[in-house]
């Protein structure tokens, strides 16, 4: 794996969030009085919204360029509660950030991840890619945030 198998992943982000940016430009009866109002809170939301999911999409990419077995559950077999498989042995949730999926859906998410996990014998996980270095267990979930979570992949986090 090198810079440039990263580059190329990364590369149509932009593509992808400049198309959901001109797609909020459009006509829309769906837009509410805010957006209306101040069509710039539509924009940076979309922005925000659209940069993050895409950002998230492919570090799961990045993710199976290990020398593992990693396996992009989203491109293949879909699994509620689950992005990847690592050595068929842990599945789980990779996250951009801390406030990705958080606050009133983080307990819904770790619940459906336990439930999945359960029903396949697989160990559950829950990655933040950009994070502290964090590698703790609780309630049975093992919680890796940033070069923690590189770390057992083989990717060089800096």
């Amino acid at each position: 794996m090198t810079d440039t198998d990263i580059y190329k992943i990364l590369l149509p982000i932009k593509v992808k969030v400049l198309a959901k940016v001109q797609q909020s430009l459009l006509p829309s009866k769906r837009k509410n009085i805010l957006k209306e109002a101040c069509p710039e809170i539509n924009i940076w939301s979309t922005v925000e919204r659209s940069l993050s999911t895409q950002i998230g999409l492919k570090l799961q990419e990045i993710a199976t360029l290990s020398s593992h077995n990693v396996v992009n559950l989203d491109k293949h077999q879909k699994y509620p509660g689950i992005d990847i498989r690592i050595d068929d042995i842990w599945e789980g949730q990779l996250k951009t950030s801390y406030n990705t999926q958080t606050g009133t859906h983080k307990q819904d998410a770790l619940k459906v991840l336990i439930d999945s996990t359960t029903q396949r014998n697989t160990k559950p996980f829950f990655a933040i890619a950009f994070g502290e270095n964090e590698d703790y267990m609780k309630r049975g979930i093992r919680f890796l945030s940033g070069p923690a979570f590189w770390s057992i992949l083989e990717i060089d986090y800096h």
